[in-house]
C-alpha cells in the first residue's frame, strides 16, 4: 500500500499544479492505449521491451501551454512513471524534493539524473519533447547502475527518426505538403486539451480554395480518423476579402500512415483520396 500511496501523490502534485494554471477541476484525462496518448501529445513513449509488465495506465494531462503524456506501469514490483511532453519549458516529472522540483535547469544535452525519498528519476531531450522516467524504490532495493542502464534504454526507445515516427502513429505538428498534385497543403496543431487538429487547403485558382477542417484520433491499422470534417469553399475579392460557403459538415473519414506517408485514402472527395502528404522540411 505504501507504494501505491506514494506513487499516486506525485502524480497528484502535477496534476493539481496544471489545474491551477489552466483552471480545471481535473486536467488528468484516461486514454485507452499508448499510442493514442502519443497521438495527442507528439511524444514517443514505448512499451518495455520485457516480460512481465503489469498494470498499464495511460493518461494525459492538460498543463499551461502543453499537453503531458503519462504511461503508468510495474515491472518485478517496481511502480514507473513514464512521461513526455513537447515543448514544455519546466521539469514534467511532478516530484519535488527538499521543496524544489526534482530538476532545475534544462540540459538538452545531457541525461541527468535525480533521487530521494524512494524515487530514482531521471531526465532527458529529444529536440523539443522532455522525457522522464521515475521509478519508486522506497527500499533502495535497487543501485544506481542498474537504475543508469534503465534510463538509458528508456532514452534509447525515444530516439527515433522522423519516418519511424509517422510510421507508428505519432503525427508531428508541422506543415505537410502534397507530393502528387502539390497544389495541397496541410497543417497539424495540438489545441489546449491535447486534440490534434488538421487544416487541408486545396488552392483552386489565385481567387478561391477549399478548405477542410478536422480532429484527428488514432484508429487501427495505421489509420488516423475523423468524423467531424468540414468543407468550405472560399473566395476572395480584389480586396482580400474571403467569402466562405458550405460544402458539408460533420463527414467521417481517415488518413492511413505508411513508410512515413500520410495518405488521405478515407476522403469523401474522389479528388482527395489521391493525396499523399510528408512533412515539409525544414
Amino acid at each position: 500500500m505504501k507504494k501505491i500511496v506514494s506513487f499516486i501523490s506525485i502524480f497528484v502534485l502535477l496534476a493539481l499544479s496544471c489545474a491551477l494554471a489552466v483552471g480545471l477541476p481535473n486536467p488528468i484525462t484516461e486514454h485507452s492505449s499508448l499510442e493514442e496518448i502519443n497521438q495527442l501529445c507528439g511524444t514517443a513513449l514505448r512499451h518495455p521491451a520485457v516480460m512481465g509488465v503489469t498494470d498499464e495506465v495511460f493518461q494525459t494531462i492538460a498543463c499551461e501551454g502543453y499537453t503531458l503524456a503519462q504511461y503508468n506501469f510495474r515491472i518485478n514490483g517496481y511502480a514507473y512513471s513514464f512521461r513526455g511532453a513537447r515543448n514544455a519549458a519546466d521539469d514534467i516529472s511532478g516530484v519535488y524534493l527538499n521543496g524544489a522540483s526534482a530538476f532545475g535547469e534544462a540540459k538538452p544535452e545531457l541525461l541527468s539524473y535525480a533521487q530521494g525519498e524512494g524515487l530514482k528519476l531521471a531526465r532527458w531531450f529529444v529536440g523539443d519533447v522532455q522525457y522522464t522516467i521515475c521509478i519508486e524504490d522506497p527500499d533502495a532495493v535497487m543501485d544506481d547502475e542498474t537504475f543508469h542502464l534503465i534510463a538509458e534504454e528508456f532514452r534509447d526507445y525515444t530516439q527515433i527518426d522522423d519516418a519511424a515516427d509517422l510510421s507508428n502513429g505519432i503525427l508531428r505538428t508541422c506543415d505537410y505538403w502534397d507530393r502528387v498534385t502539390e497544389r495541397a497543403w496541410m497543417t497539424v496543431e495540438l489545441d489546449p486539451d491535447g486534440k490534434t487538429l488538421v487544416t487541408v487547403h486545396w488552392a483552386d485558382s489565385a481567387e478561391s480554395y477549399t478548405q477542410w477542417t478536422m480532429t484527428l484520433s488514432a484508429g487501427e491499422n495505421g489509420r488516423l480518423e475523423y468524423d467531424d470534417c468540414a468543407a468550405r469553399f472560399i473566395t476572395v475579392d480584389d480586396e482580400g476579402k474571403e467569402t466562405a460557403a458550405i460544402v458539408y459538415d460533420k463527414q467521417s473519414g481517415y488518413f492511413t500512415l505508411k513508410d512515413g506517408v500520410l495518405y488521405w485514402d478515407g476522403a469523401i472527395d474522389d479528388n482527395c483520396k489521391g493525396c499523399e502528404f510528408v512533412p515539409e522540411e525544414t
